[in-house]
């Protein structure tokens, strides 16, 4: 797996959530979110909900595990992986504002929807 830099995203922090605009797809479980601007909130906290920015809908809320950056790391607020070149980077896991708790996203092996299809 290849960590791929939170370049694809320009995020903004709110109290209990993130604005992100990504200009590449991304995968969420179960979705892939096609480029654009997207607001992840902590709903509780082991779920994250995910809204698209441009309708204002909730695309979905995902059970998450809690996620933890070591101390040494430089704060970032997603992480991503890419599990192969076929497929789209998917989002690992999100700190909100920075910190280093946030949420992991637990992926299943199953095919993901396009987001507003």
């Amino acid at each position: 797996m290849v960590m791929i830099g939170a370049h694809y995203v320009d995020a903004q922090g709110l109290s209990n959530a993130t604005l992100a605009k990504f200009d590449h797809p991304i995968a969420i479980p179960g979705f892939v979110l096609p480029a654009g601007s997207y607001e992840f909130r902590q709903a509780t906290d082991s779920v994250v909900q995910v809204w698209d920015m441009q309708t204002g809908k909730l695309i979905t809320s995902l059970i998450t595990n809690a996620a933890q950056q070591p101390e040494f790391a430089e704060r970032q607020e997603f992480e991503f992986v890419r599990p192969d070149a076929d497929r789209p980077v998917e989002l690992k896991a999100w700190f909100r504002d920075g910190t280093s708790l946030g949420h992991e996203f637990i992926y299943q092996d199953h095919v993901a929807h396009v987001a507003g299809e």
